[in-house]
Parts: structure tokens; sequence; C-alpha cells
């Protein structure tokens, strides 16, 4: 009797094991997906808090706008993109342009349109060395639809939408031009087949993927590399095959002359993370690279205009100390209306030339 009472309990005891045992799974199969929620849903967040924004266009004080400038015309476009979101911009032609030599797309760079003051002068001159300029806003922007920017590849989705409807409507040949945001796009969509003829990127960023790290590492700190995997999900959800573009795989693919330049001392985009950093991993033998060292972020601007900017933003960044958040919108309004953009949009002429002779040999070789 007694053997069969501890037989029984034995067997008992093993059973309280096993539903234990499968219990413990249970719970720990939720607390892993209850953890991968909690982490996608961070970065989710994370994505609205740098892309789940509208940029407008606005005008302050005497910064330079379409209106002002007398020798050159304009034509409005538009042209659907994913989601059926519409983007428009404008073909920029001169007052006095019979035969163009060709059409330069050029794409904007992050929280700006294709309208800031420093571009429609770049315009300009592009313009007088005989080109047509080809320019729109990406989703979120300016005069464009969207409700936020969504992230950094969908200006690559952007752009492929905008190529096939400029290779549509006209015959010139193509050339792209983009700055930072732009420079990134300009050579990341050499990932797809378009008839382009050279490219010419201004302080860009090699991976989209990388500057999201680095933006939220500035945010989490540290908690960005547990993180990375949702991010790269996120991506993948939002952009599919777009989410995987860089910018070094676009250039080596197309196997058409691209000029490279940044700054050693790029605040927004780090050197670490530029095309350019990555050149020892181009292969494309018509890749062309200039490095400067004190040109910040904005390539195309005189050493004036720069050193007149770095002024007043140390003026603004006083006002930030001094007011901290009870810092007015007035305060901000009136900082910009005795801007001078006369000074600072002043362009450095030898880095304009030097893009125009870039694609004046390109088009020549593509003869």
């Amino acid at each position: 009797m007694i053997i069969l009472y501890e037989h029984i309990f034995y067997n008992h005891s093993i059973n309280i094991s096993k539903d234990t045992g499968l219990i413990i799974f249970f719970l720990i199969g939720i607390g892993i997906l209850l953890l991968a929620a909690i982490l996608m849903g961070i970065s989710f967040w994370a994505y609205s808090q740098n892309f789940g924004h509208r940029v407008e266009y606005r005008v302050s004080g005497n910064e330079t706008t379409f209106e002002s400038l007398t020798n050159i015309n304009r034509e409005s476009v538009s042209f659907p993109t994913s989601n059926g979101v519409e983007l428009s911009g404008y073909i920029y032609t001169g007052t006095n342009t019979i035969n163009p030599k060709a059409v330069i797309v050029f794409v904007h760079g992050f929280g700006g349109t294709h309208q800031w003051g420093q571009y429609l002068r770049e315009f300009e001159y592009l313009i007088d060395n005989g080109y047509l300029i080809f320019s729109y806003d990406n989703t979120g922007c300016g005069i464009s639809q969207g409700i936020n920017m969504v992230g950094l590849s969908q200006s690559i989705v952007d752009l492929d939408h905008a190529l096939t409807f400029i290779e549509h409507k006209q015959k010139l040949r193509i050339l792209l031009y983009g700055h930072s945001w732009g420079g990134f796009t300009v050579s990341s969509i050499l990932n797809i087949n378009h008839n382009v003829v050279a490219v010419v990127e201004s302080s860009g960023f090699n991976s989209g993927k990388e500057m999201v790290l680095e933006r939220g590492k500035a945010m989490v700190g540290n908690l960005i590399y547990v993180l990375s995997p949702f991010i790269s999900l996120n991506e993948l959800i939002r952009f599919g095959k777009y989410s995987n573009y860089t910018a070094i795989n676009g250039i080596n693919r197309s196997r058409i002359p691209v000029l490279i330049m940044h700054s050693e001392d790029d605040k927004d985009v780090p050197y670490k993370l530029s095309i350019v950093n990555k050149a020892s991993k181009i292969t494309n033998q018509f890749v062309k690279v200039h490095i400067f060292k004190h040109k910040n972020h904005n390539l195309s601007l005189s050493e004036y205009a720069l050193a007149c900017r770095a002024s007043k933003q140390n003026v603004l960044n006083k006002m930030k100390s001094d007011y901290g958040e009870n810092i007015s919108k007035k305060q901000i309004d009136d900082y910009y209306a005795t801007y001078d953009y006369s000074v600072s949009e002043e362009l450095d002429k030898n880095v304009l030339d030097e893009i125009v002779a870039f694609f004046n040999e390109a088009l020549k070789n593509n003869n």
C-alpha cells in the first residue's frame, strides 16, 4: 500500500514539473513578443520624432525668392508618387534659353524645400551656363502633398517617380544634382535603371539606416543598437526594396561619372557617415572626389557667406541660452527678419564652375 502511494505521488510530481515547464516556456515566449512589440513601438516613435511632420515653404527677411530673380522663368509641374501622393515642382528655364545642353534634376536637403534661397541662386547660375533645372519638393515638403516626410528612403521613391516623369516629358539628356539628403538620393537612385548621364552629390550620406541610427543615438543613447534590427524592419515595411539602397552601391553599379563633394568639418552629415568617407569601396572608375576642409555643410556658399552664417548662428544660440523655453516666436521672427540673405546666400563661384565643368565634360563624352 505504501509502495503504491509513493508510485502515485512520484508520477503526479512529474506531471506538475512538465506543466510548470510549459507555463514557463509560454511566459518567456509572451515576454519576448511583448519586448519585441515595445522595441518596435520605440522605433516607430523615433521615426515619428524625426519624420512625422511636414516642412512648409516660408520666406524670411530678404531671402531670395523666384520673384526676385528677373532672368529665369518656370513652368509648374506635378506627378504622382507612392501611395497616391502628388509631388509638385517646376521646370526652370532662362528667359533667353534657346538650345539647353541638358536638364539637371535637383533634389533638396532635409528640413527644407527646393525653393530655399541658396538653391534658387544655384539654379540661376546653372541656367546661365546653358542648362534647364527640374526640381520639386519631396513628400511632406513645401508645395508637395504628404502629411509628413515618411523617412529618408522616401526621397529615393520620389526621385524614381520624378525621373520617370521627366523622361517622358522631354528628350534632353538628364543630369542629377543633390545636396545633403539630396546627395544621398541622387547617388542611391543609381541602383535603379534610368537614363542618367552624370551625377553631382554635395554633402550626402551613404546610408539612410546609418543616418537614422546616428540621430537615434542622440535621442536614446546606446539603446539604439538594440533597436537596430527593428529600425531595419520598420524601413523594410515602409520602403520595401528602396530601404536597402546605398549611395556607394548605386555609384558602383552605374558606371557613369559622379562628382562626390564633402567637407571634413560637416556638422549636419558627419564625415564618418559621408559618401566620400566610403571612397575606398568605390569601384566606378569615373568618380571624382573633392574633399573640403572648412566649408561645413553648404559647399556652394562663399567663405564670406559661411562666416556671416556662423556669426548669426552664435547670436541665435545665445538667445536660446538666455531665454530657454521662454523664447518667443516674435523673437525668432525678428532674428530672421534682420538676417542679411544678400550676404549669407553669396555663392562660391569656384564650386559652381567645378560642377558646370564636370557636367560639360560628361555630356561631351556622352556624345
